[in-house]
């Protein structure tokens, strides 16, 4: 069986956009963590807070962390979604929409990211939000084709 489903699933090459996407958009993800344990590492090895000093259901730390733990957690919530849309395309080998906007979508994610770090002026929020807008028109174009496509076998 397993052989089976190797022969059906082609491997895409590493430089393929779609790749590049999912992984970029994973390393994003995990980057903006990184950032958050270290300025938490920073505030508990000073002495400047305790380790249990920030609890997620209570206002902690400056602003800018703030907007950057929502950051974080919208990437979180929006991973799936975007992965699974991508992935479905390699698996589908069906990669043509996909490679052409990937990583436009992964451009658009990182630049709304650091918008939401670094200002809430109404002006920065509306063009996060033009960001995010820009993922969903794309990736609602991938699924409109892999629809399309499935509707006309």
């Amino acid at each position: 069986m397993q052989t089976i489903l190797l022969q059906l699933v082609t491997i895409p090459a590493a430089d393929n956009p779609t790749v590049i996407a999912i992984l970029g958009f994973v390393l994003w993800t995990i980057s903006i963590n990184l950032m958050i344990i270290g300025w938490r590492s920073v505030r508990v090895f000073s002495g400047a807070s305790k380790i249990n000093a920030f609890p997620a259901d209570e206002k902690h730390g400056p602003d800018w962390y703030r907007r950057m733990l929502r950051a974080h957690a919208n990437c979180v919530e929006n991973l799936p979604f975007f992965g699974l849309v991508f992935v479905m395309a390699l698996i589908l080998d069906i990669t043509g929409v996909s490679d052409r906007v990937a990583l436009i979508v992964l451009a658009a994610r990182i630049a709304q990211s650091v918008l939401h770090f670094i200002s809430t002026s109404a002006l920065a929020v509306t063009i996060r939000f033009t960001f995010y807008s820009v993922q969903l028109i794309l990736i609602l174009w991938m699924v409109v084709d892999m629809l399309i496509r499935f509707l006309s076998i």
